[in-house]
């Protein structure tokens, strides 16, 4: 069963395994969800053993940016200058190092809030405080996450991205489940359900597939 691919198991057998991984699939709605979040941990790469300038509990933003960006290749470097707006940034770097130094302070201040984003655990609900996002490695304080996640989910915006206009990475299941406690991810939940709803309608009467259908949404439950 362990080498079967991960969409012919049952809806059981998907929890048991993230069950075993430690992840929580409570944000998970759909069989795709519980696929998706298993996957994506399987992708995720080991950390390395090695001297790292992360000390403890805290990372301090500057040393732990240019750590972090110094093992990414220059076409990557680029990338998130453009996605963070820094074109001229973009034409002025000769040098890997030059886009390093021009992208590291960007990177170490939570783009919502603009307050510096170092990586320390709520002991009360032992939970990172910030996590960077997949697509322009920019990192939010789980409160900004939550406030973007709840304000995008009212206001029918879905699927869930990121809010850099330039990112638009999708936020999957675990970043919800991440950022928002119980109670505030039964009423995500519910604005999911009333946009798909919506949707849904809308589609019957003009005769189309629902958008919000065509893809899986990244905080329902089964």
């Amino acid at each position: 069963m362990e080498g079967e691919p991960l969409e012919t198991l049952s809806v059981k057998e998907l929890r048991r395994r993230l069950a075993e991984k430690g992840l929580d699939a409570r944000g998970c709605l759909e069989k795709a969800d519980l696929v998706q979040q298993l996957q994506d941990a399987d992708e995720a790469h080991p950390v390395v053993s090695m001297p790292s300038p992360c000390k403890g509990n805290t990372i301090h933003n500057a040393q732990c940016g240019k750590h972090m960006l110094l093992t990414l290749r220059v076409p990557e470097l680029q990338g998130l200058l453009v996605k963070h707006g820094m074109q001229e940034a973009l034409s002025s770097a000769r040098e890997k190092e030059e886009l390093v130094e021009a992208l590291a302070p960007k990177l170490a201040q939570c783009p919502i809030c603009l307050d510096s984003a170092g990586v320390d655990i709520d002991n009360a609900i032992g939970k990172r405080t910030e996590i960077r996002c997949d697509g322009c490695r920019a990192p939010f304080h789980r409160n900004c996450a939550a406030g973007h996640m709840k304000a995008a989910a009212e206001a029918g915006s879905l699927p869930l991205c990121c809010p850099i206009p330039a990112c638009k990475e999708r936020w999957r299941a675990p970043m919800v489940t991440w950022a928002l406690n119980e109670q505030e991810l039964d009423q995500y939940n519910a604005c999911v359900r009333n946009v798909r709803e919506l949707r849904q309608q809308t589609s019957q009467s003009n005769g189309s597939i629902p958008s919000a259908l065509a893809s899986p949404r990244p905080t329902q439950r089964l």
